[in-house]
């Protein structure tokens, strides 16, 4: 059988997942040739793959890694990801940094300018953390660090207090 490629639909999806191997043409093994069941585009598919063959059929680290476009140091990651997580280990996870300049003590000063005004912009709360910190911030990096602190807070409060200007309606 000949290989095919995902269609539009499964590639997008794939990509939205971070699931889209970056170098599908490096699978070289002769399953991703040969078979339409396997998929080269498929990151999660391809790295499963790769511990069946070390694991299940015997082939070495190197050649397998080499044969599939990965390197050995991918392969112990995905392993220990796998043995952790089973499947679910080898799906690419999302990895936010935490914003380094919005320090809890930044956000605690943003949450009690909120409660004295909670119409404040975010280009206002900009403009407050410049003035008293020095540091510039993005607005876009403000709000995801509100609504973290929000989380933490409404999972620390009793049920009764679990409103405010965070919550989400």
């Amino acid at each position: 059988m000949s290989q095919i490629k995902p269609t539009p639909t499964k590639r997008n999806y794939l990509r939205s997942r971070r699931a889209l191997n970056p170098h599908p043409g490096r699978a070289k093994y002769r399953r991703f040739l040969e078979h339409d069941f396997f998929d080269p585009f498929d990151l999660v598919q391809v790295k499963y793959e790769m511990l069946r063959m070390v694991k299940v059929e015997g082939f070495s680290i190197t050649y397998t890694t080499s044969i599939l476009g990965f390197s050995r140091p991918t392969y112990y990651k995905a392993l220990a990801d796998f043995t952790q997580r089973g499947m679910l280990g080898l799906q690419p996870q999302l990895q936010r940094r935490p914003p380094h300049k919005l320090t809890p003590r930044v956000v605690r000063f943003l949450v009690k300018a909120l409660e004295k005004d909670p119409f404040l912009r975010l280009c206002q709360l900009v403009g407050l953390i410049e003035r008293k910190f020095g540091l510039e911030v993005s607005p876009g990096s403000i709000l995801p660090a509100l609504r973290q602190t929000a989380a933490t807070m409404a999972s620390e409060a009793p049920a009764s207090d679990r409103s405010g200007f965070f919550s989400r309606r």
